[in-house]
């Protein structure tokens, strides 16, 4: 949030887009895994997981190109949640499917019931 308080008052909105996009994404990553796995579904892990975020900010920050790992930290942190979000919609589905398999027909609910 810092970074994109810091590139917002100076003036430059492209890298504080940059930075908020690659912050959201960070967040949708770890909540996607966290939810999922509360619907005993398991994910694997990801392009950009935590400790690759923490690297590329460390670099960008020492390497004095910020702008370059915000805009990788982005992208892969976005690819990271398309990936989980698609992978635990695959595992649910299968879930879904092994239960129904499960269940002899006649026992099925019907909405209403």
């Amino acid at each position: 949030m810092a970074l994109v308080i810091h590139y917002a008052l100076a003036g430059d909105l492209n890298t504080a887009l940059v930075a908020s996009t690659g912050l959201m994404a960070s967040v949708l990553t770890s909540y996607t895994k966290a939810r999922a796995e509360s619907m005993d579904v398991i994910l694997p892990g990801g392009i950009v997981e935590r400790g690759e975020r923490i690297v590329l900010l460390l670099l960008g920050a020492f390497s004095g190109f910020m702008e370059l790992a915000l805009w990788a930290l982005a992208v892969g942190a976005t690819a990271t949640v398309v990936q989980r979000f698609s992978s635990a919609h695959r595992s649910m589905v299968r879930q879904e499917k092994a239960r129904a398999a499960a269940t002899p027909a006649g026992d099925q609910l019907v909405h209403g019931d």
